[in-house]
């Protein structure tokens, strides 16, 4: 009964998430990737956050099937009717909640999740497959081979302590697996004796991708974390016309998409629950009270103790966080690798034994890198703190938000600033050819700038700044 309930609000949770997108995309109004839902993250008590990934989007696509809306469906790789790319990537996350560091380990799996899915675009653009197959079938001359060992023995005493020196490595290795004593010249003969065939089998595929990946944002991020063990963060990431050119504008390479306005970017932070806050990393788009297209990049850490400082550090290290976030969207040069080896080994003996071994092995290499770019414009619209209802630890949140507008603003104070050149000093108010007039003394209190020998300030108006 418990399963079957489980099951029922999973599914109820998909269709939920689903239908505030549909709803966000219907004729007329932003693309759904653009939504106020989207680019959000969400808890779930759930075994495989990729699989509700998955869930979600057949889901989705299902919908609009039934709604005669076939081209607007959302498949993993390029949707070539629509212009967009969809990446599903996941990271484990390999402790549980209980763990000191649960949190640190949640942001690494968004990571992990997101480096997956630029991964999978890489590859898209650029794949690259190599492959070796080999078999070798033997039957060896057991006369030769013990000649050669004797002879070796003679010339080098105790040379059969040596795996180098047998007929080859495969026999070396097979001598080993039957506990043959290296040390004794007799038995090993014996043993090179009874073989009579071996099949070696060997089968090397690598594939290789290099590629500019950007624009990629965050559609849904789904952190699953069953109770009392570990979990997974899986994202749907999402490359659109629209994203491309805002990875152009941030660039400085363009113009950015505008849309209808709404309540400002702050304001619109605040309002998210903080389950929702404390699941959500990466970046977003967003359009703020001015009709400018926004990037928005929510970045969190983790205190390590209760003090102040601890977490104004950690305040930092979101804020840091969330820049990175940024950089990545702009674009980042993609390098993956990765190398599958399958190999057996078959011997028959003439003792009518045989052996067999297999092994199999796999290595996955991805690198993104990001130059230094200069990005100003990027103000913190918000920042926040919570306790995390799963460990029992705080948490805390930095969001920034970058557009275009925000950035000629910053291009024009930095300037202002340049031009003023305060930095460089000089004669200051001494530099002045005449002395500056001073009004007569009225018996009224001195003003703040009236004079060098003030003895108190003012209260600054919100006008002057």
């Amino acid at each position: 009964m418990y399963r079957i309930t489980k099951v029922v609000s999973l599914i109820c949770l998909m269709v939920a998430v689903y239908s505030t997108s549909v709803m966000a995309s219907a004729p007329g109004t932003q693309p759904e990737e653009l939504s106020d839902n989207s680019g959000l993250g969400s808890m779930e008590l759930a075994p495989s956050a990729e699989d509700l990934a998955r869930d979600m989007l057949s889901a989705r696509n299902e919908k609009l099937v039934d709604e005669g809306k076939q081209d607007q469906q959302w498949n993993e790789g390029f949707n070539k009717k629509i212009g967009k790319y969809i990446a599903i990537g996941s990271g484990p996350i390999p402790v549980n909640a209980s763990h000191p560091g649960f949190g640190g380990a949640r942001v690494v799996a968004f990571k992990k999740a997101m480096l997956a899915a630029k991964e999978q675009m890489a590859a898209y653009m650029a794949q690259e497959v190599s492959r070796k197959i080999e078999r070798i079938l033997s039957a060896p001359d057991q006369t030769a081979a013990i000649a050669e060992q004797e002879t070796k023995a003679s010339e080098q005493p105790g040379i059969m302590d040596k795996s180098t020196a047998l007929v080859n490595a495969e026999l070396d290795r097979l001598l080993k697996e039957r506990n043959v004593d290296m040390s004794s010249p007799e038995k090993v003969q014996k043993e090179v004796e009874q073989l009579l065939q071996s099949d070696t089998f060997s089968d090397v595929i690598k594939a290789s991708a290099r590629a500019e990946v950007a624009g990629l944002l965050v559609y849904k991020i789904i952190e699953a974390v069953p109770e009392g063990n570990t979990g997974e963060v899986a994202v749907i990431a999402i490359c659109s016309s629209k994203s491309k050119q805002m990875a152009a504008a941030l660039l400085g390479k363009g113009s950015a998409p505008v849309g209808k306005a709404k309540n400002s970017i702050s304001a619109w932070v605040k309002g998210l629950d903080k389950k929702i806050l404390i699941a959500t990393h990466g970046v977003k788009p967003r359009v703020d009270q001015n009709g400018n297209l926004n990037l928005v990049a929510f970045g969190m850490a983790f205190p390590r103790t209760a003090s102040s400082t601890s977490t104004n550090i950690s305040r930092k290290k979101a804020r840091i966080q969330a820049l990175g976030y940024l950089r990545s969207f702009a674009g980042e040069m993609v390098v993956t690798s990765e190398a599958s080896d399958d190999a057996s080994t078959f011997k028959e003996f003439a003792d009518n034994t045989s052996t067999f071994a297999s092994q199999d092995s796999f290595e996955s290499v991805t690198t993104a890198r990001a130059d230094s770019l200069k990005m100003p414009g990027i103000n913190t619209v918000h920042s926040w703190r919570f306790i995390d209802s799963r460990s029992g630890k705080p948490v805390v949140g930095t969001v920034m938000a970058w557009n275009l507008g925000n950035a000629k603003d910053a291009n024009a104070l930095r300037d202002q600033m340049n031009k003023l050149g305060g930095s460089k000093g000089g004669e200051g108010v001494t530099a002045k050819s005449k002395p500056v007039s001073r009004p007569v003394s009225t018996g009224e209190p001195a003003k703040a700038n009236d004079s060098p020998y003030v003895r108190s300030g003012v209260t600054g108006d919100d006008d002057d700044f």
